[in-house]
């Protein structure tokens, strides 16, 4: 699945998640489906999300990824929020 290939993604670049700290939420996006992961990196106190939103024609996702400190998070939620707001389906 979408989830299980950005969770490998990570894994090939070293980057360990904490099982037990991993959320998950459905929602949409301006029509689109989409799925959010938020989860902790095992090493450090790094926070992590990945938001994959499906493609209109059903053949693919987009995958948005952020990760860093819970004050980075918390910093930067407006502009986040703003990227995730603009994702449009394409006529």
């Amino acid at each position: 699945t979408a989830i299980d290939e950005s969770v490998q993604m990570l894994d090939q670049h070293g980057i360990e998640i904490d099982a037990a700290s991993i959320k998950q939420n459905t929602k949409r996006i301006n029509e689109l489906n989409a799925v959010d992961l938020s989860f902790t990196i095992t090493e450090g106190t790094e926070k992590a999300a990945i938001t994959l939103v499906a493609a209109k024609s059903g053949r693919g996702f987009f995958v948005l990824s952020a990760w860093g400190s819970e004050k980075g998070f918390a910093d930067n939620a407006q502009v986040m929020k703003s990227i995730v707001d603009s994702i449009r389906a394409a006529n």
